[in-house]
């Protein structure tokens, strides 16, 4: 399961439904146990900004775009370091 709002990458996933209790996948959604929901509605812009954004860059994004990128990129940062969500 993954939720409507994203991608179906491991970052994003809630559970499986053959596997999983129906209860702990909705716990998840609605806790935002993902590093993607984490990152997406726990964590300010402004910190994902001062990680992430580049001062000097040259590329012009489409402001939803450039969160989805940083989210995306904390997320990844996430998995990596080994954390368990």
């Amino acid at each position: 399961m993954f939720p409507n709002r994203g991608e179906t990458r491991p970052e994003w996933r809630l559970g499986n439904l053959k596997t999983d209790d129906v209860a702990a996948i909705v716990d998840a959604l609605e806790n935002d146990r993902t590093p993607d929901l984490q990152a997406t509605f726990r964590v300010p812009v402004s910190e994902l900004a001062h990680r992430f954004g580049r001062p000097r860059g040259q590329r012009v994004y489409v402001r939803e775009d450039l969160k989805e990128r940083w989210i995306r990129m904390w997320a990844d940062g996430m998995l990596r370091a080994g954390s368990k969500y």
